[in-house]
């Protein structure tokens, strides 16, 4: 699996940044009130199966 930074983007100044921490705040402005707008999703690289 391959792990996606999670991005938002603040309602009060717009700036969008990567969240590395939590609870969510806005890297530029101090905000809370920040729209995730990727890093929920959940890619797989490859799988392995085994017939049995």
């Amino acid at each position: 699996m391959e792990e996606v930074p999670a991005t938002g983007m603040c309602r009060d100044c717009g700036a969008e940044s990567q969240i590395t921490q939590f609870p969510l705040q806005c890297e530029a402005c101090g905000s809370f009130d920040l729209r995730v707008l990727g890093g929920e999703e959940l890619f797989v690289e490859f799988l392995n199966l085994e017939e049995t």
